[in-house]
């Protein structure tokens, strides 16, 4: 049996290496986004009703990308270093990705994120809580219907009026018009595969800058 090749994780990324560090984030962040971006097209494909979820993944998912990103060269020098030795198509993808911050507006990806990974409460974290954010969109909602989603095929439930909710609290508006809405999901998509293809372009010259050895690629075997 042939023995798999290439470095170890640990080799690889030393535990010690702060740039090494970044690297791995910005790997997780590319894994995540790209999935998330297959399920928005997978979604929108099918006019599926988990759309608006699959878009706030997207976007909040960015939002944590981009921030860990900046973190991390505000923070290390030799992370700065780093990003100069990507080639020029990668600078080009990153600042494409950065640029969606200013694009779409900050406030609004803001939104995305505390939208996306929490729900509202009335804990006074922040300021106004997230409870009497809520309280706010509701009553800007007007006449929609609240309405529910049936698979009878596959006898599953989605809460439409939900997911209607969360979204305009993710966009920070009481109930975002369909022109506006497909403005931010699309500079939106072009900013998460701006980022995917950038973190592949730093994987490269991190590679070639630390003289790391992934191997042959593997082949999975479905059972």
């Amino acid at each position: 049996m042939t023995q798999p090749t290439g470095d170890s994780i640990t080799r690889t990324f030393g535990a010690n290496d702060a740039v090494a560090r970044f690297v791995v984030s910005m790997s997780m962040a590319k894994n995540d986004l790209e999935r998330a971006l297959r399920d928005v097209m997978c979604a929108g494909e099918k006019d599926a009703p988990d759309l608006f979820y699959r878009v706030r993944l997207v976007m909040g998912h960015l939002v944590e990308a981009l921030d860990s990103l900046n973190a991390y060269s505000s923070e290390f020098k030799d992370v700065r270093r780093l990003l100069l030795r990507v080639s020029k198509e990668g600078q080009g993808s990153l600042k494409i990705a950065r640029g969606t911050m200013q694009k779409v507006g900050a406030e609004a990806l803001q939104h995305a994120r505390d939208n996306t990974f929490h729900y509202p409460s009335p804990r006074t974290n922040y300021s106004p809580t997230s409870d009497e954010h809520l309280r706010h969109v509701l009553a800007g909602m007007g006449a929609r219907r609240a309405e529910v989603h049936v698979d009878f095929d596959t006898k599953h439930v989605t809460l439409t009026f939900a997911d209607e909710v969360a979204l305009a609290m993710s966009m920070g508006k009481h109930a975002p018009q369909p022109d506006d809405l497909a403005r931010q999901v699309g500079l939106t998509r072009d900013g998460a595969l701006a980022f995917v293809e950038w973190s592949a372009c730093l994987l490269v010259a991190y590679v070639e800058a630390s003289g790391a050895e992934f191997g042959k690629p593997e082949m999975s075997r479905m059972s």
